[in-house]
């Protein structure tokens, strides 16, 4: 992969000393996924949680669409057609169109799939999976988390590889990065 060519590290990193321009992923308990003060400027990737009403498909808060919205903008890989707070997403950036180079991680689990909206909360696989995680065996909720890791963790490495090639072949010079790579990245 072209990742690998260059030497990019794959390694387990704290808090703490993260290399400008790198993806860190962090726990989802943090504030943020980080500590501050910032030292240099960092951006956030922040989850936007939605819960569902009785009907199952109304969002908590009626005007940030549907389980439908949510579901196609998964699936298609572009973004949800309202913010969290019920606002348009193109007056947060929204492009017109999905990222040409985004990849898509094949979830090998029910609840993962349900909280991308590929499928619905009430399907009985998904009971199962979810009476397994939080169920009184808790050595077999552990083993069911610490296979999920794995798997997402290999998984996520290569497609990120995978997405670097395709972003670098369709932006050239203009790749971010290359631009990185050449020092011309300024944040």
């Amino acid at each position: 992969m072209a990742a690998r060519k260059r030497g990019r590290p794959w390694a387990a990193m704290g808090t703490r000393g993260y290399a400008a321009a790198y993806v860190r992923l962090s726990s989802p308990l943090l504030p943020h996924g980080s500590t501050g003060p910032a030292t240099k400027q960092r951006i956030n990737v922040l989850p936007w949680f939605a819960a569902l009403q009785d009907d199952g498909n109304t969002l908590d808060i009626p005007e940030r669409g549907t389980f439908e919205d949510l579901s196609k903008a998964h699936r298609d890989l572009s973004p949800a057609p309202k913010t969290p707070s019920g606002l348009t997403s193109a007056k947060h950036g929204k492009g017109p169109s999905a990222f040409p180079a985004a990849s898509k991680l094949h979830l090998d689990n029910h609840i993962s799939a349900c909280l991308v909206g590929a499928e619905q909360w009430h399907a009985r696989r998904v009971a199962k999976e979810l009476d397994i995680l939080f169920g009184r065996d808790e050595q077999a909720a552990g083993d069911f988390i610490t296979v999920w890791r794995n798997k997402v963790r290999a998984q996520y490495v290569q497609k990120f590889e995978e997405q670097e090639e395709m972003e670098r072949e369709l932006y050239g010079p203009q790749s971010f990065f290359y631009r990185v790579e050449h020092g011309l990245y300024s944040p």
